[in-house]
């Protein structure tokens, strides 16, 4: 936080605070923490990772949840004043080796036992909160819409490497009709036959953005200059070939379409 053009520390124990976000009061903020208390087993003073409430004035924190074995994930909706977070839990699948897990439970199977989420909605004065979604996926990454109405989530069907980098989709959540729609999934076959060295790619102005990017992965993560460079090549190539502006080429497609969800 700043004071009068200079930085104040507000938390100081080794809690690894991340991924802050100023609540609609500008005078707490929202972020993920892990802390530890010597004897404590219970969260969340467990050592697992919760969200926490700053108080930007004397960095007092307080615990929003208290969830067995942490969350995975979460953001804050500043209009509705809501937080919303993700936990992991285990689904089994009715396949044929259903009835043997269940015989010989102690043998580890390849497969039928998936790790997915559950989102949940808590307003951070009370206790307890609101189970939204279990659509018994995994979800990778999500971002909630400032009056808390619509959530977009990067899932996938277990949180296996394999099954988020080649098998996840952006799955929306609408508080209206309590439905869960999958974004349109076209950008997949774009991305399988564009290839930076096809003709398709190499005419576009996306990859003139992207020949631009100084080639070192920190620079390229630095320059702002660059980035935009990228973001408009690639809303002009999309628009080109009629696909949704979310599209990201060169770019994670997740951070573009939540992004999007945020306008």
């Amino acid at each position: 936080m700043r004071e009068k053009g200079w930085p104040r520390q507000l938390t100081s124990d080794r809690a690894n605070v991340r991924h802050p976000k100023w609540a609609a009061d500008g005078k707490t903020l929202y972020a993920l923490a892990n802390r530890k208390k010597d004897g404590q087993k219970e969260p969340p003073f467990d050592g697992s990772t919760q969200v926490w409430k700053v108080w930007a004035d004397c960095g007092h924190v307080e615990a929003v949840t208290k969830v067995a074995g942490g969350v995975s994930g979460f953001d804050y909706a500043p209009k509705a004043d809501a937080v919303f977070y993700a936990v992991d839990a285990e689904v089994t699948d009715a396949d044929d080796f259903l009835d043997l897990r269940k015989k010989y439970d102690k043998v580890e199977y390849g497969h039928g036992k998936r790790k997915v989420s559950q989102v949940v909605w808590v307003q951070p004065d009370l206790d307890g909160g609101v189970r939204l979604i279990a659509e018994r996926r995994y979800v990778r990454e999500l971002a909630v819409t400032a009056d808390g109405k619509r959530i977009a989530m990067i899932s996938a069907s277990d949180d296996t490497v394999t099954r988020s980098e080649g098998d996840s989709r952006v799955d929306v959540w609408d508080a209206e009709t309590k439905a869960v729609t999958t974004t349109d999934q076209s950008w997949k076959k774009l991305q399988r036959r564009r290839g930076r060295g096809s003709n398709r790619w190499r005419g576009t102005r996306a990859a003139r953005a992207w020949r631009t990017v100084p080639s070192s992965t920190a620079t390229r993560r630095n320059s702002s200059s660059a980035r935009r460079r990228l973001a408009v090549g690639c809303r002009h190539a999309c628009q080109e070939w009629k696909k949704p502006k979310f599209v990201g080429m060169g770019l994670h497609y997740g951070g573009a379409i939540l992004a999007n969800l945020r306008t």
